[in-house]
Parts: C-alpha cells; structure tokens; sequence
C-alpha cells in the first residue's frame, strides 16, 4: 500500500449525519486519502466538518432525492462534474442516488459500484426493481453473509463481496483510559463500580428493541443490576419506555442518556446488548462494545453472526424474545469475575480481524480489480 495509487474517488451518500453508513464512508475517504484522492458527495451533515478537518473535500448536492425528474437532471449534472474533475471511480452508497449514476454511466465512461448496506424490502415488483439499480454497478460489497444470502434468495445475484465494517483499534482502545474515568462515568450516571450495569445503545426507535430490553430487564431482580438506555431519537417512543419504567417499579435502576456517545461508555458497563426486531446488515456498536473489551448479547440474526463468537464475545439469544434475553442477562450476572475477564479479553482479540487497516487493503485490491 505504500504506493500511491493514481485515482480520484467520488462517494456518493444521501447525508452525512450520523450513522453507520456515513461513518465508514467519512473513515475510508481519511483513511485512503494518501493512496487515492477521494472526493464526498453528499445532502450535508454533521459529519461534513470531520472531512474537512481531514482535508477531504465535500461536494454538497441534493444527492438524497428520490424525485425522478431531479435525480435524471442530477445525472446530467454528474456527467459534467465527472469530466470537469476527471473521476476514475464512483462508489454509491444508496438506491436513489445509484440511480442518478447509473444514468450517468450510460454517456461517461467511468467504473463504478455499490455498497448494499441495507435489507431492503422487496415486496412487490416496483421494489425490486427499484433495489435492483445497487446491482448494475462493476462491483458490489455487502457489510455481512446476510446481505450476501439475500441477494442470492431474492435477487439471483452471485457476484457480492463481503467487506465488514470496520473499526479503529486507535480511537476504540480501553488501554488508553484509566480506571477512575471509569468510576467517574459510572458515578455520573448514578452507578457504583460494584453495580452490574447492561446498556443498549442507539437511536431510540421501536426496531431498535429497548422496549424488549426493558421487558427482560424488569425479570432481574437484584438491586445491584442497572441497566442503561444510551440514545436519542423519537420522543413519544421515550414517554412510552418511561411509562413503562415507572409502571414497573424500576426508575431506580434504569437511567437514560442522550449524550453524546465516546468509547469509555462502553468501557463503564459490564455487557452491551443488541435487542434489533429486525436483522442487523452489521452491528458496528456490538464491534465497538467487543473493541472495549465488553461482552455483547445479541439477537440470532442478521450481521451480529458475522462478529460475534459464541460462548467467547457474547452470546445470543432468540430474536424477540424477552424471556430468552432475560436468561441469557441472568447467566452473565452469574458467571465469576475471573470468566468475566475471559470475555472481556477475548473480546479484544476478536475485534483485531475488523481493524481498518486490514480491511482497507481488500477495498483497494478490489477498487483496483
């Protein structure tokens, strides 16, 4: 990788706020800045200032709209951005703007390719046609098999590679923050160091599961299990996870925070759960939780099979299933401190297999095939 490669990049991504998705296309454009000179193209966001602070250029277009009349100007438009700029190369993030490159493709020259991050509904015909555009690129990768599998099932498409989300071991590093941060997080949330503490992090929304997560939770008993809902997101959906909190009796052991979220929040609980209703394409929370050196329980579904070792990292537990997720909590409470620290170790192992560097090494072989 130490010679530079001689091709500029444009990313297209609907925004930049916040989330999975937008995260690795902000870390691969910095971190493959010295190897090819990439470009972002995106509807703005909160992410634009941490290219720019990187000195990687942003180019803001209303690239988020599914109107099919200023997606084919659009196209028009990227025809002549893309021979003014002199793009070798277009990796398109989402379906409504794949559309706008593809349009484009048919009068420039240019390669280009998807990553098809989500499990996209695909219903009816309409859909699936619509999906089908993230298909017609010369590459496609997927965060995860699941992604694979389903566009083999539903799509009869063979030819996807699997490039995981990765991580920086740099910026994810439990090593790098002392013990009495740790004890002073956990004191501001009103925790002791002595206290089991479960979290589920994410943006608070019916599919995300915290309402499941509470209805196991409230089956633990002890004083000293506390459990932390780490998100914002719908404010009605947080009156109802409250009411619920209240109704049960639990408001002192369940705390709320809508900060913003660092890795020593990982490093201050015991476990992190991943409740998803629905199949995860990944799950870059439960790798940063493992980064941290913390045991995860997730869901059997969807990406977490991608990066979770059972009985080593984590564990898992039915889709949907309080019950089942109340066992799995109750078994972790149970286990000594010393096989606590097994997982915790593991986990740290687990994670290295994700790290950017290698990954960014597969991303440029298969740019460059």
């Amino acid at each position: 990788m130490s010679q530079k490669l001689n091709k500029k990049i444009l990313h297209i991504v609907p925004r930049l706020e916040r989330g999975g998705v937008e995260r690795c296309v902000v870390d691969e454009s910095v971190f493959l800045k010295d190897k090819m000179q990439p470009i972002v193209m995106s509807g703005g966001g909160q992410l634009v200032a941490e290219l720019k602070q990187a000195h990687v250029r942003h180019v803001q277009w209303s690239v988020y709209t599914k109107n099919p009349v200023r997606i084919v100007l659009n196209a028009i438009r990227l025809v002549f951005f893309c021979r003014h700029e002199s793009i070798n190369l277009i990796h398109v993030h989402s379906r409504a703007p794949a559309w706008m490159v593809f349009l484009a493709t048919r009068f420039i020259k240019i390669r280009w390719g998807t990553t098809f991050h989500g499990l996209y509904g695909a219903k009816n015909k309409f859909k699936r046609f619509y999906n089908r555009v993230m298909l017609k690129g010369d590459f496609v990768f997927t965060p995860s098999q699941c992604v694979v599998d389903h566009l083999k099932s539903v799509y009869g498409f063979q030819k996807a590679k699997v490039i995981p989300r990765w991580i920086d071991l740099k910026k994810f590093d439990v090593k790098k923050i002392a013990f009495n941060a740790i004890h002073a997080q956990q004191k501001k949330w009103g925790f002791s160091k002595t206290d089991t503490i479960f979290m589920i992090p994410g943006r608070l929304s019916r599919i995300k599961g915290q309402k499941l997560f509470l209805e196991a939770f409230v089956k633990l008993k002890e004083k000293n299990v506390k459990a932390l809902i780490f998100g914002s997101g719908s404010e009605s959906y947080k009156q109802e996870l409250l009411s619920f909190v209240q109704e049960k009796n639990i408001s002192d052991r369940v705390i709320f925070d809508e900060g913003q979220f660092q890795p020593i929040h990982y490093a201050s609980v015991s476990c992190v759960v991943g409740a998803t209703l629905k199949p995860e394409t990944f799950g870059l929370t439960m790798l940063e939780a493992q980064a941290m050196g913390t045991p995860v329980i997730c869901a059997r579904q969807g990406g977490f099979l991608d990066i979770i070792q059972e009985g080593e990292t984590g564990f898992f537990f039915t889709p949907k299933s309080a019950q089942d997720l109340s066992q799995k909590m109750k078994e972790f409470i149970a286990f000594s401190d010393d096989k606590k620290r097994m997982f915790s170790t593991q986990a740290s192992k687990n994670v290295k297999r994700f790290e950017i560097s290698l990954l960014m090494k597969r991303v440029l072989a298969l740019y460059g095939d």
